[in-house]
């Protein structure tokens, strides 16, 4: 059993780049999946600062440019949506979002828009009629109703599918092709020095990745799908020591399985 025929070592190394692949999609899709992939973990990061505060001044901002557009001339540092409210609209997306819902439900937000405009405008001495407040309102429902239909939030939804999908699919995969490994491999002190080596291998990999993916100075000015700048560092920050111990326990386990082949050569002497 010493020895292993040029076919043998053929399928074993064969099936061993398909178990790298899956073990690196299965490990990515782990590690998003606990993370960016949990919609309560995902608002709960979007609700505190400095996020937060930034999803509140683009919201903010946006408002006053919309109405602007409608006639109504308001200071641009003005606040008509409170830090709260925005919170609260953010943690509203990201659940609907995840449950696959295509609208939100803004008639207590536009409720409260339509009073702060009206008080706001009056501050500086204007009186914009119903009509011109409801293109500043209505511009922000069918903004929300667009960001559900066709942009992150209708794409969240699926990227958590896609995870989830993935972790289970490659996980089951990985266990077949770890059993024709072991057929291939024809001893359990091969079989586990080659799964071994490759697993931990790759768990350093991952964790150089995920230790710079926490760097700011890489993720300082990445920005997706128009969100503020920030969020994404922010995110990643918060994440990457997650990725850091789902890599670690991919380390421990390789070098276990290597460090067990040595113990199946001695029995074997």
């Amino acid at each position: 059993m010493s020895e292993i025929s040029h076919t043998s070592r053929g399928w074993l190394a064969f099936f061993g780049l398909i178990e790298c692949v899956l073990l690196v999609m299965f490990a990515i899709s782990l590690g998003m999946t606990l993370t960016i992939g949990t919609p309560k973990s995902v608002s709960k990061q979007l609700q505190t600062a400095p996020a937060s505060v930034k999803i509140n001044q683009s919201l903010n901002t946006e408002l006053v440019n919309q109405a602007k557009t409608a006639g109504i001339a308001l200071p641009e540092n003005t606040q008509l949506v409170s830090l709260k409210q925005s919170k609260q609209l953010t943690d509203q997306a990201v659940m609907a979002s995840a449950d696959f819902q295509k609208t939100l439900d803004t008639t207590a937000l536009v409720t409260s828009l339509t009073t702060t405009i009206n008080q706001q405008a009056a501050k500086a001495q204007q009186h914009p009629g119903a009509s011109r407040v409801a293109q500043v309102t209505q511009s922000l429902s069918k903004d929300m109703t667009l960001l559900m239909q066709s942009g992150w939030g209708a794409a969240y939804g699926m990227l958590v599918l896609m995870m989830q999908t993935t972790t289970i699919v490659t996980a089951v995969l990985g266990v077949i092709i770890l059993l024709l490994m072991r057929l291939s491999a024809h001893s359990w002190q091969r079989f586990l020095r080659v799964t071994g080596r490759l697993t931990y291998i790759i768990g350093i990999g991952g964790g150089l990745l995920s230790i710079a993916a926490g760097m700011p100075s890489l993720s300082a000015q990445w920005s997706i799908g128009g969100s503020p700048m920030g969020i994404v560092s922010q995110l990643m920050q918060a994440y990457a020591p997650l990725w850091q111990r789902v890599a670690g326990i991919v380390i421990v386990i390789g070098l276990c399985g290597a460090g067990l082949s040595y113990l199946f050569r001695n029995k074997q002497k």
